[in-house]
């Protein structure tokens, strides 16, 4: 879905005749950014079925230089709501890194209205439960940064996820490096 919206927006531009430039600029601008050295960078993706009310999630850490340090992938069972699912994806990325004792982490994920809220919480009070609840989970963290993903700079994770819910790939695990089928992706991210 996201792909089809990206494309019906770049020939939204070339029809306005503002060129391809313009489009090529909004992908590198929504490409993934490695973190600053020193720091690692956790994108948590989730993909939801709503007919059936299931998920998978997964999330990829880097470190400054790009590499796949781990990845893990969940299936998540039966939720009510999309929003609920949402969070408790987010919880589970960041109880993840801590339990791997990483430090020093920016999250990024694709939960833009729990990150907005997370990082403006006056602006989003009908979120103060899902804040209160981020920062007491992010709280064993000394240091730590959350930000919005955009879809092209959370593909990889986004990829993992789906592959629950389009593939059925239902099996939870935790792996060193990145998945083979995502090779050529996260290779293509490490280089830029």
């Amino acid at each position: 879905m996201e792909d089809a919206e990206e494309w019906f927006v770049a020939r939204e531009v070339q029809e306005e005749g503002e060129g391809l430039e313009m489009t090529l600029s909004e992908v590198r601008m929504n490409k993934w950014r490695r973190p600053p050295e020193g720091w690692l960078k956790c994108n948590i993706g989730f993909s939801w079925n709503q007919k059936e009310k299931f998920g998978g999630s997964s999330w990829v850490l880097r470190d400054f230089k790009g590499l796949m340090v781990l990845h893990s992938r969940k299936t998540f069972g039966v939720y009510e709501t999309e929003a609920d699912f949402k969070l408790a994806v987010l919880i589970w990325g960041i109880e993840s890194i801590i339990s791997h004792r990483k430090e020093k982490v920016i999250f990024s994920a694709q939960q833009v209205d729990l990150i907005e809220a997370l990082l403006r919480p006056k602006a989003w009070p009908n979120f103060s439960y899902q804040v209160q609840t981020l920062l007491h989970t992010l709280s064993p963290l000394l240091e730590w940064r959350v930000e919005a993903a955009i879809a092209g700079s959370n593909r990889g994770a986004f990829l993992i996820a789906q592959s629950v819910t389009m593939e059925f790939m239902i099996h939870s695990y935790v792996a060193a490096g990145y998945p083979l089928w995502l090779r050529d992706l996260f290779m293509i991210e490490q280089s830029d």
